[in-house]
């Protein structure tokens, strides 16, 4: 070998080491960077409360969502007995709000008494990234 193929060859070994090194650390970056997704401001207020089997529960709901990605939200009733109600995919904007909604059909087969709404927002982020936001209602009670 003579002096041109060795620095060649030392040259393009200094590159590819050096752009695995730029991919490594991005992956790093992505896997750990702790991205603020969304804010709720204290505990759901229920709107309905009490609220019948069958009919929906109202919520008003304070928060602010930073990231453009949907998210799959598990919602329990919690009664010292955890009711798990299906997931739902939401996809609402970036932005601060402050909505009412109707949440969701409380099941025909739920008992009476005293309840919270626990939900999870679950956010993809990346292939390297997922973050989950619990939160949940004031307390209320179904008739």
């Amino acid at each position: 070998m003579n002096g041109k193929t060795v620095y060649r060859n030392n040259l393009i070994s200094k590159i590819t080491l050096g752009t695995l090194l730029v991919i490594f650390l991005y992956i790093v970056y992505l896997s750990i960077f702790p991205f603020k997704v969304l804010e709720i401001e204290g505990p759901m207020k229920v709107l309905n409360s009490p609220v019948k089997v069958g009919e929906y529960l109202k919520l008003n709901i304070k928060y602010c969502k930073f990231v453009e990605h949907p998210c799959t939200v598990t919602n329990r009733l919690v009664n010292g007995i955890v009711y798990t109600l299906p997931d739902m995919t939401l996809n609402n904007k970036k932005g601060c709000y402050d909505i009412n909604v109707l949440s969701l059909r409380i099941p025909k087969d739920i008992p009476p008494g005293k309840y919270i709404l626990q939900r999870s927002a679950y956010y993809e982020l990346n292939i390297f990234h997922h973050k989950t936001i619990h939160y949940e209602s004031e307390e209320f009670e179904i008739i």
